[in-house]
């Protein structure tokens, strides 16, 4: 499933950014040309220190960009604190957009790539499924199951 997110985002993703703009959009032209050049961890931190310098002065297209590109970097990056960091911005960025406007988050997302709002929304639920099922089986292993 992790393979999935990067086949469909990534390749329409990049086409829609372009390397002028503002410094916040210059950030993510640049977290996205590493993620294209399969830096991850580079693009992870620029993504990281964007939102930490310019959290309050985003707009909703840049949170949808940030949240596709970690996105990405949950599927191809390894380990379970990179996933746990990677889903836990990816969440921080679309829920910022889906409570500023729904309907310009989701069509931003699907300008993007059809089904990419649903493909986030995926993801999502089933990493919270998946965090869910952990937790019981936690819970049966506590209780001598």
């Amino acid at each position: 499933m992790k393979k999935i997110l990067k086949l469909l985002f990534f390749p329409l993703f990049l086409l829609s950014l372009s390397a002028c703009g503002t410094e916040i959009d210059n950030r993510i032209y640049e977290a996205a040309d590493a993620l294209d050049n399969t830096d991850y961890e580079d693009a992870q931190n620029i993504c990281d220190r964007t939102i930490n310098r310019y959290w309050d002065e985003m707009t909703l297209e840049n949170k949808c960009d940030l949240a596709a590109i970690y996105a990405v970097l949950y599927s191809e990056m390894d380990g379970d604190e990179n996933d746990k960091h990677n889903i836990g911005m990816l969440k921080k960025c679309y829920s910022s957009a889906m409570d500023e406007d729904s309907k310009a988050t989701r069509e931003y997302l699907n300008s993007l790539e059809d089904g990419a709002h649903d493909a986030i929304e995926l993801v999502i639920e089933m990493t919270d499924w998946a965090n869910e099922l952990e937790d019981l089986g936690d819970d049966l292993e506590d209780l001598g199951y």
